[in-house]
């Protein structure tokens, strides 16, 4: 098994979403995405939206979320998008960012996806956000893009995102995929 880049995308003015279109469909099993955000947004959260293939239905997703000191809890979505995190806003510490990294196995399976991703933001005076997402996207075609998108504002500058494809391989005569 291996992990190689195939495409890192980082914002040189703010734009509302990073899309990786032309996902190859030969020589990879899985799909790796790591994602660094902020928003221009005047709040201390944004939500990030994550679809594929550029669809608004199919998706269905739950998050357990801990928000700072509070107690966690957790959220459902509808079928629109698959949440991928509360990345800092404009009112939160300049220049702080929020991560997340996606993994999605068999993107070219003639099935449903399941997804992976988790997520961390925080302002450094007053507010943290962790969260550990599950997600299936109930469509049987293939996926050829993606795009990490702000909920309400944009996201800014340096904001990055990089896809690496996963390869099956095998160690000790165990196929691994």
């Amino acid at each position: 098994m291996s992990m190689q880049l195939i495409q890192h995308i980082e914002l040189v003015s703010a734009q509302k979403s990073i899309t990786f279109n032309s996902i190859p469909q030969t020589g990879f099993t899985d799909l790796f995405i790591f994602y660094s955000t902020r928003s221009d947004r005047s709040a201390i959260d944004d939500p990030i939206n994550i679809t594929y293939n550029g669809t608004s239905s199919g998706y269905s997703t739950i998050s357990a979320i801990g928000a700072g000191s509070g107690n966690g809890y957790i959220e459902t979505y509808g079928t629109s998008v698959t949440f991928g995190g509360y990345m800092p806003g404009a009112s939160t510490t300049a220049n702080t960012f929020g991560s997340g990294s996606i993994y999605i196995t068999n993107y070219r399976v003639s099935a449903s996806k399941s997804i992976s991703l988790e997520f961390v933001a925080e302002n450094n005076a007053t507010t943290s956000y962790q969260n550990l997402t599950s997600s299936l996207w109930s469509n049987n075609a293939a996926i050829s893009s993606l795009s990490v998108t702000a909920q309400v504002g944009n996201l800014v500058a340096g904001s990055s995102a990089t896809l690496f494809g996963i390869t099956s391989g095998s160690s000790n005569g165990v196929t691994v995929s």
